[in-house]
């Protein structure tokens, strides 16, 4: 009696009745096991492919920002996270994972892989969730589709190996498209105001998916008949989200804190970023940048790419088994969201391409419900074996951890009080963490917690003589850790100081692929005696 008084109240619920579109037939037992094994393989092979790079990567600057956020008492935490006018979720979790590790495995607080457990969860289990999105969406076929392409996309593994907000982030989004999804197919009170709550879960993980939930009521309002529901979920999320983002920003204005002064400060865009921004995503998405490729390598990538593209060309042909206005959604979410942040960074300039690592759910549904089925298959497999066999490059551009960790155990060996160092600016916080890191606690020598007990020299400017020597003069012994930021800068130091410098440490790690060499970043320790 219960189950049919509950089946009354759903189908009150759903207005007007012709709103509701069935999904596809159930499928048999047997296609229901196919379904749920191939999400499996798919969640296997993702998370195999999340696991490279986890423990051996050192963090980066970011990372190092968000693990010394977490070390401050909460108070004074929450106090410059809402200076900062940072999403607040991300933090909340990274806070609370990085104190218990303190508190319950010390040993554990002090290792990348432990750190960044958080988001390579967050990213495997993004792959189911958007299975069973695309399931709801397009069919149980798309759904698998949809999984395997997500669990290769280097654009995605790349960000969930990283301890910041954007694999919560693609895990939120993820969340909100399967409720979308669910709210399409039949408009019922529960599926609609779900996708509002899931919406603004996911702007507190990064403000910038408050543009997709504009761009899904756009959508919403395009739709004859209008789904009730699913409207009063989006109003929802903005109901939710707006008031904490208008206090930050009449905060940040009055008190001058915040971003405010850096995005008033950078200068307009030229016009022809505008494109070039605009392939950087495209690229991003596809991810196979390894650098210098030889033959087969291009061929592969080439494939890849242009297969995505044709995916997404053929997408905008609907289906009858889809869910009603399913495509329009995906498509203002997935496209119109990068070409409305591009267009505003005419304006200022606010794009980085993980900002909108949102969009890469979108753009995986609209790939795998290209029909015929065969062809989605097939258009998955370039991606695919392009991600197994050639792999990600972004994380391979960052320092390689092994020759940190070894810099870092020689410099504390050598440094004595009155030392200095020498090292670029965007990778000053990282090496002071791991120098602090080794010796667990404070250093000897003036590199400690805090990046401006180092002598930062940003290679990537110009100084004056009176700036040169102040870092390079005195009688003190100098280290220098080099990277490229910093080649051009140190061979002009050496050559003016010759015989002075000492090589302590040469690690110029190289990725080898088809039988060549392609170099990676570099780390060199140089000693220079007084």
């Amino acid at each position: 009696m219960a189950t049919q008084e509950a089946l009354v109240r759903e189908t009150r619920e759903a207005d007007p009745p012709e709103l509701a579109r069935e999904a596809p037939a159930a499928p048999p037992s047997r296609r229901r096991w196919a379904f749920g094994l191939a999400i499996a393989l798919a969640v296997v092979l993702g998370g195999a492919m999340r696991t490279r790079g986890l423990a051996t990567e050192p963090f980066w600057h970011d990372e190092v920002s968000q693990i010394r956020w977490t070390e401050e008492p909460f108070a004074k935490w929450a106090s410059d996270r809402w200076d900062q006018i940072d999403p607040p979720l991300n933090e909340l979790v990274a806070y609370g994972w990085n104190a218990a590790l303190r508190a319950l495995a010390p040993d554990l607080a002090w290792r990348e892989w432990a750190i960044r457990l958080p988001p390579f969860v967050f990213g495997t289990a993004t792959i189911a969730v958007l299975g069973l999105a695309g399931a709801t969406a397009f069919g149980p076929f798309a759904g698998a589709v949809a999984a395997f392409l997500l669990a290769v996309n280097p654009f995605h593994v790349r960000f969930s190996q990283e301890a910041r907000m954007y694999a919560l982030l693609g895990l939120l989004a993820a969340v909100s498209l399967l409720f979308l999804a669910r709210a399409l197919r039949a408009d019922r009170r529960r599926d609609g105001l779900l996708f509002g709550a899931a919406a603004a879960a996911t702007v507190y993980a990064h403000y910038h998916f408050l543009l997709a939930v504009g761009l899904a009521l756009v959508a919403t309002s395009c739709l004859r008949p209008r789904p009730r529901w699913l409207l009063r979920g989006e109003l929802l999320a903005f109901g939710l989200t707006l008031p904490w983002i208008a206090a930050q920003a009449i905060h940040s204005a009055a008190s001058g804190m915040g971003r405010r002064d850096w995005l008033l400060g950078v200068g307009i865009p030229n016009v022809k970023q505008l494109p070039a921004t605009g392939i950087f995503f495209s690229v991003d998405w596809a991810g196979y940048r390894v650098g210098s490729f030889d033959t087969p390598a291009n061929a592969v990538t080439t494939i890849a790419v242009a297969s995505l593209a044709l995916a997404l060309l053929l997408s905008a042909i609907p289906s009858r088994d889809d869910a009603r206005g399913v495509r329009l959604h995906l498509l203002l979410i997935g496209i119109g969201a990068p070409l409305v942040t591009w267009a505003v960074s005419q304006i200022r300039p606010v794009y980085q391409p993980r900002y909108l690592l949102f969009a890469i759910p979108a753009l995986v549904l609209l790939a795998a419900s290209v029909r015929p089925r065969a062809l989605a298959a097939a258009l998955a497999l370039a991606p695919m074996a392009a991600s197994i066999f050639v792999g990600s490059s972004d994380r391979a551009t960052y320092f390689q951890k092994p020759a940190m960790d070894r810099a870092a155990v020689i410099y504390r060996a050598q440094a004595r009080e009155g030392d200095r160092v020498v090292v670029s600016e965007v990778q000053g916080a990282t090496f002071a963490w791991y120098v602090e890191r080794e010796g667990r606690g404070m250093p000897p020598a003036p590199v400690a917690s805090h990046a401006e007990d180092f002598a930062l020299v940003d290679g990537s400017r110009p100084y004056g003589d009176d700036e040169m020597e102040q870092v390079f003069g005195g009688t003190h012994s100098l280290f220098a850790v080099e990277t490229w930021e910093t080649d051009a800068l140190l061979a002009r130091r050496r050559a003016a100081d010759r015989g002075r410098w000492t090589l302590l440490l040469d690690d110029r790690p190289a990725l080898v692929f088809h039988g060549e060499e392609i170099p990676r970043q570099h780390v060199r320790l140089w000693r220079r005696d007084p």
